[in-house]
């Protein structure tokens, strides 16, 4: 979020200035820059994906694929979301080279003493050497080459974390201490063999017994794939996921396709049918006004059924945390389908980060979510 606010500053601040955010894969720029940069300043992103201040200035949002469409372009600055995605420096020193813009900077600007061009990465901190760690972290003359490092630790915003929040972190200090080392204290020497899911963890059964409560949770893509990259695309994923009398949670459906936002509304619409009226619907709620927006539209869809909404705000990795302790206990078992395999691949190559495909993952934590805490999960659907 700062960093988004520095570009702005340097955008504001300065006429005519054009800058870039920049992410290695268009869905995450998509569904996560894009969401956080209009929330964060109410600033409308046109079609071209161009914010245009009323100032001449233009922030404009690209991805890796675009780079060779802006090579003519000069810059004033440029920020990385997430740089760590990156496995060479290669794209950053392509956009350094962009600063030939000659600024006209305004006094206040002038006044805050802040470099005329400037290009700054955000990221995770990833152990041994990577091309971050070589040009902020190990460098002894990096602040005076102008890569000054900011190191910050999740409890740095303790003020404004959530109870919850802060019980998922101690139990992932519990359960994973490497990753909570990695992502929580930002340690830079973290081992990575903690794996979050191992497949032996679910056995298969051919039925579940009787359950006590069921929950069909939805995690929407709402655009459909780009032809040839269905396999690393969004996909929706409904899980249902239901719980017994003693306890142990059973996986027993998993309905998970790409397709346009009117089949998905379809889609829901029909599997809420065919489950009927004893199993509740989650529905996962950007925590955007947009997102509110189009919760409650299914909300009215799928009237006459019991819908909760559920505000996501939490990283994907953290809200996974309770269902990684049931699991390794074997209280998390799967009813045999044809989805088994899928969905355990899934869990298996699940790391926690914002790009690995994860949709069914981030449904059955949803589910477990509003299946132990009603109360706080959101809305009651009308």
């Amino acid at each position: 979020m700062c960093a988004i606010l520095r570009g702005l500053l340097y955008s504001k601040l300065i006429p005519n200035n054009a800058g870039i955010i920049f992410r290695k894969e268009f869905t995450d720029l998509r569904d996560s820059t894009l969401k956080d940069f209009k929330t964060l300043t109410g600033i409308p992103v046109n079609s071209q994906r161009n914010a245009v201040l009323p100032n001449g200035s233009v922030i404009m949002f690209r991805h890796i694929e675009e780079l060779n469409n802006i090579q003519n372009i000069n810059l004033g600055w440029y920020f990385i979301e997430q740089a760590e995605e990156l496995p060479t420096d290669t794209e950053f020193f392509l956009l350094w080279g962009r600063f030939k813009e000659k600024l006209q900077p305004t006094q206040e600007f002038i006044d805050l003493g802040l470099p005329m061009h400037s290009g700054f990465i955000t990221g995770n901190v990833k152990r041994g050497q990577t091309w971050i760690r070589s040009l902020w972290k190990d460098d002894p003359n990096a602040k005076s080459n102008g890569f000054d490092l900011i190191e910050a630790i999740t409890h740095d915003n303790i003020d404004v974390l959530s109870e919850d929040y802060l019980q998922r972190i101690e139990l992932l200090k519990k359960i994973k201490p490497n990753l909570y080392r990695r992502f929580i204290l930002n340690d830079w020497e973290a081992a990575e063999e903690d794996k979050f899911f191992h497949r032996e963890w679910f056995e298969i059964v051919d039925a579940s017994p009787v359950l006590v409560e069921e929950i069909r949770y939805w995690d929407r893509a709402a655009t459909e794939a780009p032809k040839g990259k269905e396999v690393d695309a969004s996909w929706t994923a409904g899980p249902k996921l239901g719980v017994d009398g003693r306890g142990v949670y059973y996986i027993t459906d998993m309905v998970r396709f790409q397709g346009s936002p009117l089949r998905v509304e379809d889609t829901i619409k029909n599997v809420t049918s065919q489950d009927g009226h004893k199993v509740t619907v989650g529905i996962e709620q950007d925590p955007a006004q947009a997102g509110k927006s189009e919760a409650e539209r299914y909300v009215r869809l799928l009237a006459g059924y019991n819908v909760i909404l559920n505000p996501v705000r939490e990283s994907k990795g953290l809200r996974i945390t309770p269902v990684i302790s049931q699991a390794e206990a074997g209280n998390v078992k799967l009813v045999r389908g044809v989805w088994n395999e899928a969905f355990l691949r899934e869990a298996e190559n699940f790391d926690g980060s914002k790009e690995c495909v994860s949709d069914q993952i981030d449904g059955i934590s949803g589910a477990f979510h509003l299946l132990t805490s009603h109360k706080t999960a959101g809305a009651w659907g009308r």
